[in-house]
């Protein structure tokens, strides 16, 4: 009869033990968000860029520095288009030219507002303070006969997380900046 009790003893035991030695992981995070300006895309225009800096200040020196930057664009034509369009956003790194471009694209025929996601990568080689990141979000509509004119909003985000404890050191901070469209 024991032998029959004994494994799912040792395994309610186990897992017990398990779950009084795990902890949490030690990690924090901060993250700012900005609106992108407005912008318009006209039929003169080939396509709109935005210049972004990103700057993450506070003691350092960071250990296992990551985090995204996370880009929504709304692009919203004034009427609808004469045939199907495809819109891209495209994200840069100005500073570290070497990363390949994050491209997405939506298509549409009609002249509801249309979102794109874009995500790309910050902080890929920051040790101390202050880091800094340059980027470009280009917005680049198709070509089709007779384009409408589209507004284009949105947001961006971007977060830095580091390991060592649960909450940032004292002092830090970003600050995200988006130029107006070029």
């Amino acid at each position: 009869m024991m032998s029959r009790w004994f494994p799912r003893i040792v395994l309610v035991v186990g897992g017990l033990a398990s779950i009084a030695t795990s902890q949490a992981p030690n990690n924090w995070s901060v993250v700012d968000r900005e609106l992108i300006p407005a912008g318009v895309i006209n039929p003169q225009t080939a396509s709109i860029k935005y210049p972004i800096r990103a700057e993450l200040q506070g003691p350092g020196p960071y250990q296992y520095l990551d985090g995204v930057v996370s880009v929504l664009v709304d692009i919203d034509p004034r009427t609808a288009p004469a045939s199907m369009i495809e819109v891209r956003a495209r994200m840069t790194s100005l500073t570290h030219p070497e990363l390949p471009p994050e491209e997405q694209s939506v298509s549409f025929n009609d002249d509801g507002k249309h979102g794109i996601y874009v995500t790309f990568p910050a902080w890929t080689s920051c040790t101390v303070d202050p880091c800094i990141e340059d980027y470009q979000l280009e917005i680049i509509p198709g070509a089709i006969a007779n384009p409408p004119i589209y507004d284009v909003t949105g947001t961006i985000d971007i977060d830095a997380r580091d390991e060592g404890s649960m909450t940032p050191p004292q002092g830090t901070q970003i600050t995200l900046t988006i130029g107006p469209a070029q």
